[in-house]
């Protein structure tokens, strides 16, 4: 028996569909109108999106809590903190138009209630893939043998090899007139998945050693193309990764 409006409202709906279009006794006497039928069972399903609203199958997840305190400096999400509109694939569904938020502290997926205030999360285990327009983040299982660790992870490139960013941060407290503010710091890691292997590139070194068999030509390219590792490691990794998708072609 259903337990709650959720269940009550699936109960209801199948109950409306099995008597439009499963009745041993009508069926025997008399053949269904296929296009009554189709229009029965089209308003059937309408009314129960109207009642549960477009996203139900998303509200699966906890409430989601924010941990931030009064006094501080920055916040635990990705870019923005208030909610965008995007896409998210949740068990092998995709949801468009999703209000969307990222909290890369602790690497959790919220979504915005429809006509609800408060903040929920998404069972991250069941997230394949969200993102914005232009950007794609997606599940990923970790490596015992390296780094990599299980979570979201933003895809900068994917050629020959793929180009993967761990959006993350970290928190500090820092004291500040006898009290203690809360501050967020951006603490990026990338990865070069090639050959099954994730590869942390930390220096301009380990980058180089990822593609060792064009290690000339990439040399060449850096100084040619003017980069910077220090100053702009996300865009440096781009170029040579794409560079080397170039020259193997």
């Amino acid at each position: 028996m259903p337990r709650n409006s959720t269940d009550i409202l699936l109960y209801t709906f199948f109950c409306v569909l099995a008597s439009i279009l499963v009745h041993p006794a009508a069926a025997q006497v008399q053949k269904q109108d296929t296009a009554f039928v189709q229009a029965a069972t089209a308003q059937a399903v309408q009314a129960y999106r109207n009642s549960i609203g477009r996203h139900a199958h998303l509200y699966t997840g906890k409430e989601y809590f924010d941990y931030r305190k009064y006094l501080r400096e920055g916040h635990q999400f990705w870019e923005t903190d208030e909610f965008r509109k995007g896409a998210v694939q949740y068990e092998g569904i995709w949801y468009e138009q999703v209000p969307m938020l990222y909290d890369i502290v602790k690497d959790e997926l919220l979504i915005q209630l429809e006509n609800r205030a408060f903040k929920q999360m998404l069972i991250s285990q069941k997230v394949t893939e969200f993102g914005w327009e232009g950007q794609t983040f997606q599940r990923f299982q970790g490596d015992s043998l390296t780094s990599f660790r299980t979570g979201f992870y933003e895809v900068l490139f994917q050629q020959q090899v793929q180009v993967l960013a761990k959006r993350a941060k970290i928190i500090e407290d820092v004291p500040e007139d006898n009290l203690i503010k809360m501050v967020f710091t951006n603490a990026d890691r990338f990865y070069i998945l090639r050959d099954q292997t994730y590869h942390p590139i930390t220096t301009r070194r380990s980058l180089y050693a990822v593609f060792k068999d064009r290690k000339k030509e990439l040399q060449k390219y850096y100084r040619a193309q003017d980069l910077n590792f220090r100053k702009d490691k996300e865009k440096t990794i781009v170029a040579l990764a794409a560079q080397y998708g170039r020259l193997t072609e």
